[in-house]
């Protein structure tokens, strides 16, 4: 039988291996709470008897905007934004199976949704009997965000009324929205196809130099020609982009191509009739600056104001030479008191003026000489013998009426 010192030193023994089994435990249970304490993961535990808040970490007093000792207690009523009986079948739910997961709201304390994905399990005591329900909460909020600003953008990449096109690297098709696909006159997907079978075969070269040009500069702005299944071509304008992954390392290409055939075929038409505009604007300054009036029977009178060049000059003689044979002029009197300038050019075009008319059956009178002209027309030279020359358009007509 053991004795009393033996009894004693054992009792000693086991005490020591209770303290040891204590703080390993104690050390354990401190790295747990400093681990909970400090995840950033929302932690709750909620009571299955009383379905309330027995404990939350510092995550989730955050995520609902409250102090940790405003959460012990709380109902889960009100820490949900959802119906409070749907919170109560979920609770009940997750305790009767061991665990549950979803989507859910959490209420923040100033009445705000907070999406979150929860993940709740139970707890049992050493007799297996379910004591508390914990849970684990991400805040889906950023998350959302994303999804949403996401779906705004497919939104508008497939309803925009411009092609829009990805591809890789490869210049292979990796998505094209709806009014791409029509605007290649196709009706199936064009994902996988190269780019380059799309567009004329001139413009395969364009097509590499511009890949290589993106890479470079990160955006480009150019033309290609595409072609249709039907063999219809149309022009494009493409403004293309670089695509990064999270390293920064290009990943492909974008671009937005609008169908150019409505703008070029309007800026023909407006080209068309801007000619059209200029040729009626001549022939109505031809009119009006080539006057020919008849003064009498058989005479007509040509006032002449303002620079003389070639052109004008042709315009002047084939007036003069309709004029003269529509009144069967015997007479016709160029009047030069405003002209300035006559060069070589002007003065040999009335001197053909002259023959011509004499080859109608008609003299040319020219007046309004001033000094500057007529030293001019001395100093070229200029053979004036087809020409009857007078000072004024005055003695020009009495010239023309005293010779009728």
């Amino acid at each position: 039988m053991p004795t009393l010192e033996q009894r004693f030193a054992a009792l000693e023994a086991e005490n020591r291996q209770l303290r040891a089994q204590i703080t390993e435990l104690s050390k354990k249970t401190t790295r747990f709470r400093d681990m909970i304490l400090s995840t950033p993961v929302a932690v709750a535990v909620a009571s299955v008897e009383t379905e309330l808040v027995d404990y939350g970490n510092p995550a989730f007093a955050s995520l609902l905007g409250y102090d940790l000792e405003e959460l012990m207690g709380l109902p889960l009523t009100k820490v949900f934004a959802e119906e409070p009986d749907y919170i109560q079948h979920l609770f009940v739910k997750c305790v009767a199976e061991g665990a549950w997961q979803g989507e859910l709201r959490y209420c923040h304390k100033d009445g705000s949704p907070i999406p979150a994905l929860l993940t709740a399990s139970v707890l049992h005591d050493s007799d297996g009997k379910p004591y508390a329900v914990v849970g684990f909460a991400h805040d889906l909020r950023e998350q959302k965000e994303q999804e949403g600003q996401l779906r705004i953008f497919k939104l508008l990449v497939d309803n925009a009324p411009d092609g829009i096109a990805l591809s890789n690297t490869d210049l292979r098709i990796t998505y094209a929205n709806p009014a791409f696909v029509t605007m290649m006159g196709h009706h199936d997907s064009l994902i996988g196809q190269p780019v380059s079978s799309l567009i004329i075969d001139e413009d395969h070269a364009l097509l590499e130099t511009l890949a290589k040009k993106v890479l470079v500069s990160g955006t480009v702005i150019e033309q290609l020609h595409y072609q249709r299944p039907n063999g219809d071509i149309f022009t494009a304008q493409v403004s293309g982009l670089i695509i990064y992954d999270e390293q920064g390392r290009p990943i492909g290409f974008a671009s937005i191509n609008r169908d150019l055939t409505d703008q070029l075929r309007a800026e023909q038409e407006r080209r068309t009739l801007q000619e059209e505009v200029i040729q009626a604007q001549q022939a109505a300054l031809r009119e009006l600056s080539t006057p020919l009036m008849p003064i009498a029977d058989k005479v007509v009178v040509m006032p002449i104001i303002g620079s003389i060049d070639q052109t004008r000059a042709q315009m002047i003689m084939e007036t003069l030479l309709e004029g003269i044979a529509a009144h069967r002029a015997t007479f016709a009197i160029l009047d030069i008191t405003g002209v300035r300038v006559v060069d070589t050019q002007v003065a040999a075009a009335m001197i053909r003026a002259a023959q011509a008319a004499r080859m109608l059956g008609a003299e040319v009178v020219l007046t309004g000489i001033g000094p500057e002209v007529a030293q001019t027309l001395v100093h070229i030279g200029a053979d004036l013998r087809e020409l009857v020359a007078r000072s004024s358009l005055q003695q020009g007509i009495a010239y023309a009426m005293k010779r009728i």
